[in-house]
C-alpha cells in the first residue's frame, strides 16, 4: 500500500529535518508511513532555527517552499503531538519487537539512524530490522555507512537507484540527496515497484542469510 516507511521514537534534529522533508511533499507523505516522536517525549527541546531549513541544504527552489509551507503551517503541530503510525506510548520502548502488519505494507525502509557524526560508525537494530525482514533501504547515519556496511559482507541498492549520498559530509547533505532520490521513486507505478523488488529478491535474501547465518559473530570474537 506504501512505498515508504520512516520509524523515528526520538525527534533528533536530523530526523526533524528528514521528516520535514517527506511530510512537505504531498506525493512523498501520500505513499509513506512516517513517525516521530514528540517535544514531550525528549527532555531537551529542538528548535527549528537550528536546523538548516534554508537554500544551503535545500538546493531546489520547490522543495525549499514546500518546507517553508510545511514550517509554517505543520511543524509546530509536530513538534507538539508528534506523528504516530501504532502505538501512541512513545515511552515505551519496542525496538525488540517488529510490526510486521506495518512494515507488510511498506516497499523501502528509510532508516534515520541514532548516530551521524561523520567520525563514528555505529548501527542500531533500526539498520538490521530491515535486513532481518528482507526490506530495501535508505540508510541515513554516519558518512560512508552504506560503504562501511559492504566491508561487513552485505549488499546494497545502488543498482536500482542512486546511493552517492552516503558520501556526504554532513548529515543534513546526506538526507537531502538521499530525498531527491526518494522523490524520484515515489513517481514510479506500482508495476515497476513490483518488478524491482523482484530483480532485488537476491540481495535481500542473501543478506538476510549473511545475517542470520553468516560467521560475522565469529570474527567479532575472536
Amino acid at each position: 500500500k506504501y512505498y515508504f516507511n520512516c520509524f523515528n521514537r526520538v525527534p533528533r534534529d536530523p530526523r526533524v529535518f528528514l521528516v520535514s522533508l517527506l511530510k512537505s511533499n504531498p506525493l512523498v507523505s501520500s505513499k509513506s508511513l512516517i513517525s516521530i516522536g514528540s517535544q514531550k517525549f525528549k527532555n531537551e527541546t529542538y528548535n527549528k532555527k537550528e536546523i538548516p531549513f534554508n537554500r544551503e541544504v535545500i538546493k531546489k527552489e520547490e522543495d525549499l517552499n514546500n518546507v517553508n509551507q510545511f514550517i509554517n503551517t505543520e511543524f509546530d503541530k509536530v513538534k507538539e503531538n508528534g506523528l504516530v503510525v501504532d502505538y501512541k506510548d512513545m515511552n515505551r520502548i519496542n525496538t525488540h519487537k517488529v510490526n510486521l502488519d506495518v512494515y507488510k505494507n511498506c516497499f523501502i525502509d528509510i532508516i534515520a539512524e541514532t548516530v551521524t557524526n561523520p567520525n563514528c560508525m555505529f548501527f542500531t537494530e533500526k539498520t538490521f530490522r530491515s535486513i532481518s525482514i528482507k526490506q530495501p533501504f535508505f540508510l541515513l547515519g554516519g558518512k560512508h555507512s552504506l560503504k562501511y556496511l559492504k566491508t561487513l559482507g552485505y549488499k546494497t541498492f545502488d543498482k536500482w537507484w542512486d546511493e552517492s549520498y552516503d558520501s556526504y559530509d554532513n548529515i543534513y547533505d546526506r538526507t537531502y540527496q538521499a530525498y531527491i532520490t526518494i522523490k524520484q521513486i515515489s513517481l514510479l507505478d506500482k508495476k515497476s515497484l513490483y518488478l524491482m523488488i523482484s530483480e532485488m529478491q537476491e540481495v535481500l535474501d542473501y543478506n538476510f542469510n549473511h545475517f542470520f547465518y553468516g560467521d560475522r559473530h565469529k570474527k567479532a570474537l575472536w
